[in-house]
């Protein structure tokens, strides 16, 4: 278990959710912060159920923390990331786990790091969490749950991959 803290916007606990891996984010971070805006967009739509079971499960052993900004900064995205970055900020946490470029973005500008799903992957086969090989059937995984890699950067992944294997 890795000893820094993130706050997470949705789509990648999502889609770390969707294919029962949010070990890959344990394997990196102590502890997650998640908003009530965030929670919202992971809950409140039903084609999420086996999702919200599973990440009611997390926020019940205290892996993933609910926790409200004091104040939600005005920035040019959706309340979910809105919150995030805020949340962030208040707390002094510098990494922000999104896969959303606009808000990775907002978040580099304000100092603080950011994360995706594919940059988790990655840091596990840097730390040999996982293997390069298991790294790449998790990104077939993902895609297969919907989750957009361009070609470009699927070919990127892969090289990343090999050179680990």
């Amino acid at each position: 278990m890795g000893i820094i803290m993130a706050v997470s916007n949705t789509t990648v606990l999502l889609y770390l959710l969707k294919i029962q891996r949010l070990d890959l984010l344990e394997n990196i971070f102590h502890k997650i912060y998640i908003t009530p805006a965030v929670f919202d967009e992971l809950t409140a739509q039903n084609q999420y159920e086996p999702e919200k079971v599973l990440l009611e499960r997390y926020i019940e052993s205290g892996y993933i923390c609910l926790f409200s900004p004091k104040k939600v900064h005005l920035l040019p995205l959706g309340l979910g990331e809105s919150s995030a970055i805020s949340l962030c900020l208040e707390r002094h946490e510098k990494i922000f786990l999104s896969d959303d470029k606009r808000a990775r973005e907002v978040a580099r500008a304000k100092e603080i790091t950011s994360l995706g799903t594919v940059g988790i992957l990655i840091k596990n086969v840097q730390q040999k969490k996982i293997s390069a090989k298991e790294g790449m059937l998790l990104l077939n995984m993902l895609i297969e749950q919907g989750f957009y890699v361009s070609i470009d950067l699927y070919r990127e992944v892969a090289q990343e991959m090999v050179l680990r294997e």
